[in-house]
This record gives C-alpha cells, structure tokens and sequence, in this order.
C-alpha cells in the first residue's frame, strides 16, 4: 500500500489503494497523512493504519474525507495521535469494526456512513481525553454495536503491558473519559419475511 514514517507524509487525492497487506500505514513518526476522495478496499488487515507507540509527542496526524473504505479486516485502526478528523466517509462491509481508535488527543468523527461491519461500528477505547467527538454519523446495520466504548487498551494485554513496561498509566481509572455524542443516527434495518 502506502506509507508515511521517519518525518515523511502522505497526500493522496482521487486513488485506489487496494488489494495489499495493509492498505495506507501512518507511523514511526511521521508527520501525518491527509486522504480525500479515495477508495480503499480489498486489503488483507486495515484499510488505515495509524498509530504510535503509547506517546502522544508525535505529529502523526490523520484527515480522511470523502473516501470509501470497505472490504479490509478493520477500516481504520487509529492510536495515540494528536489530531484525527474522519468526515463525510463511508465506513462498511469490513471483516471486523469500522473504525478502531486508542487515545486520540482531538479526534472529530463527522457526517460518516458506518454500515454492515462484521464486529460493530465504531470502538472507542482507552479514551483519556474529553475532545472525542462523534457528530452527525449515520451508524447502522452492523453484526455488533454501533459504538462502544470501552476503558482498556486492549483487554487481553492491559497487565502484560504494565507488567513489561513498568507504565502505571495504563490503570484504566485514567482512560475513561466518555465520548461526545451530539445528533448520531444508529439503527438496525431487518427485512421481515412475508408468508
């Protein structure tokens, strides 16, 4: 796929990026990735990777609009980076969530279509701050929930990552600031069979 890191950035206007391992990866310190009007399908893992490592004193920011992301694993797979904004996306028929996201600092999720993923819609988790906001969504006929927060990390590594790190705050009494819901739709659409 595509990839930023080491200072490098991404600007990808009007593409495809499809069938790869991971489709567009953001991380080791790069300086951000901007995505518009872009189709992002088909990839064997996410469709959007971007993270850093448990520190937020990166630039790795991350603006996604108008895109279509669909088919992949995960739709996007987003961690520990300053600023995120997802705008006027499609988000559906992936094999797991939408959208996965650790610990944004500022993250707006704004005017997307979340549909048909396997897992669920959108999952929020390890959520420190109280600048998350989920506005004007349409976020529908999934598998799982629609959103769902949750105050750990990843549940299966919280006490492996404190025992290897060393790191008390991972304790998840500091990570559950709620999300900021303001004129979502969520609904689940069943056809009912006539006789």
């Amino acid at each position: 796929g595509v990839e930023a890191r080491s200072s490098g950035s991404v600007f990808l206007e009007d593409c495809e990026v499809k069938n790869n391992f991971q489709g567009v990866v953001s991380w080791a310190f790069s300086k951000g990735v901007v995505l518009k009007n872009c189709n992002i399908f088909g990839n064997k893992n996410e469709g959007i990777l971007a993270q850093e490592e448990l520190t937020y004193d990166n630039e790795n920011n991350l603006e996604v609009e108008n895109c279509n992301i669909h088919h992949n694993q995960i739709g996007l797979s987003i961690g520990f980076l300053p600023f995120i904004s997802l705008k006027g996306n499609s988000i559906y028929s992936n094999r797991s969530w939408g959208i996965t996201m650790r610990n944004a600092t500022v993250a707006l999720i704004s005017q997307n279509d979340v549909f048909k993923n396997y897992c669920g819609g959108i999952k929020i988790a390890f959520n420190r701050f109280n600048q998350t906001f989920l506005t004007k969504n349409e976020i529908h006929d999934h598998t799982g929930p629609g959103v769902i927060q949750t105050r750990y990390y990843k549940e299966h590594l919280d006490e492996k990552l404190k025992k290897l790190m060393g790191r008390s705050d991972l304790t998840s009494e500091l990570n559950r600031e709620p999300i900021l819901l303001l004129d979502n739709i969520s609904y689940l659409f069943r056809v009912l069979h006539q006789r």
